[in-house]
């Protein structure tokens, strides 16, 4: 089997439609969904896997298949919910979640299923805004340990790759890791091996006798990604501030140059290349030709190394709505990317250039459009509401504060394990 995926169990309560969801919210990534009974066997036949490895289960058998890939030692990364039962979702979702943690079973290399990161492939960014009517009900599962939700900005493969990350780094800090240690074997053959503070026992990660010298091969730079990042959401601070007091012709060239200089700010941990400003022909001679703000691409994580995103900026403060309605100039941004920009990239004519300015041709890249500020969160979920035709369904239409806040929490995690190890790798 090739072990270069993410590895998903995807726990549900309507397993025929699980394929379906999965191919709109994993739209642009390489995936594979296995939902038929054999599924087990067939993993560790040794059938070839890649990308976004994704092994559905029914909810209501879910400790029984647990067991049953416990034996035949399929081990999984994280695992996912989702439901139909949208009426109760946020109780649906609380019961799938307690389930997992009351599970007792371990994988091979130590690992509690039970201390797996849980992410939700149904969308819940505007229930977890404080301004939509059903946060109240989503509040306290929000808030759960190692819970995660794609934020405005974020794909389901997205977080999940980010809930991966932070679960190991999360993993790390809570055994205190102090350094590189000795051990010595009865045969007093010396190796070398990670040192921790805290034991195994009782750790929501791990069961005893995990292999926790595996762990350093897991976990990202921390010291100095760390201080990266915080220089880098200081300066998209800073461009804001002086955007503000910009004219609006003046305030999109401010943030470009702040991403251009931050393109971390961009990558979210995720992609290891941000191109600015590539301009592309259109595959005709009567067409209009693009240029997008920026290219994310080549993902750093295992699955998602073919993933894209292309990123269009804004003015911080264009109006999003008039009266009832989007503004048009809300309009023609959306159209920019979802009509120019979708059409370029599905056009096979573009194949080539692609590959000469981009290294290879994309594959239904994400379109993420950043506008706008959160003071207007409100307008955002009342046109959401009333007009869901303003957003396209493989479009993410994102504020220049949500780009921080994203960032501020890959932060926030690096930091508490910056302050709690003495040594990193």
């Amino acid at each position: 089997m090739q072990l270069h995926s993410l590895r998903i169990l995807a726990i549900t309560d309507e397993v025929t439609a699980l394929s379906e969801h999965a191919r709109q919210a994993c739209k642009g990534y390489d995936y594979q969904v296995f939902d038929n009974q054999n599924v087990s066997q067939q993993l560790v036949d040794g059938q070839e896997v890649h990308g976004l490895t994704i092994d559905v289960v029914a909810e209501s058998d879910f400790n029984e298949s647990v067991k049953i890939r416990q034996q035949l030692g399929i081990k999984y990364d994280l695992i996912a919910l989702f439901s139909l039962r949208v009426r109760n979702l946020s109780g649906v979702l609380a019961g799938m979640l307690k389930s997992v943690r009351n599970s007792d079973a371990a994988c091979s290399d130590g690992i509690r299923t039970a201390g797996l990161p849980v992410v939700v492939m149904n969308r819940l960014d505007l229930v977890s805004n404080p301004s939509h009517p059903s946060f109240d009900r989503f509040r306290s599962l929000l808030t759960e340990r190692e819970f995660y939700v794609a934020s405005v900005a974020e794909s389901f493969p997205e977080a999940a790759a980010r809930a991966v990350g932070t679960w190991w780094l999360h993993a790390v800090s809570d055994l205190q890791y102090q350094g590189v240690g000795l051990r010595v074997n009865e045969n007093g053959v010396f190796s070398l091996c990670g040192a921790y503070a805290n034991p195994l026992e009782g750790s929501f990660y791990f069961a005893s006798g995990a292999a926790t010298n595996a762990l350093l091969r897991k976990v990202w730079r921390v010291h100095s990604a760390a201080d990266e990042l915080n220089e880098a959401v200081n300066a998209l601070n800073e461009a804001l501030n002086t955007a503000a007091k910009a004219s609006r012709k003046q305030q999109e060239p401010i943030l470009q140059r702040c991403f251009e200089r931050y393109p971390e700010l961009l990558s979210m941990g995720l992609y290891d290349t941000v191109l600015p400003e590539i301009s592309l022909n259109a595959p005709d001679a009567f067409g209009l030709g693009i240029r997008p703000d920026f290219i994310a691409l080549n993902s750093i994580i295992p699955g998602l190394q073919r993933a894209a995103a292309v990123i269009e900026l804004k003015s911080p403060e264009m109006k999003i709505r008039t009266a009832k309605k989007a503004s048009e100039q809300f309009c023609k941004a959306i159209d920019q990317l979802g009509r120019r920009y979708r059409r370029y990239f599905d056009d096979p004519r573009t194949a080539a250039e692609q590959k000469t300015k981009l290294g290879r041709a994309l594959a239904s890249p994400k379109l993420m459009l950043i506008i706008g500020r959160n003071s207007w969160q409100n307008e955002w979920l009342d046109l959401r509401q009333e007009h869901p035709g303003t957003e396209h369904a493989d479009m993410r239409i994102v504020s220049y504060d949500d780009i921080c806040n994203l960032a501020q929490s890959r932060l926030n995690v690096l930091q508490v394990i910056h302050n709690k190890t003495s040594h990193t790798t």
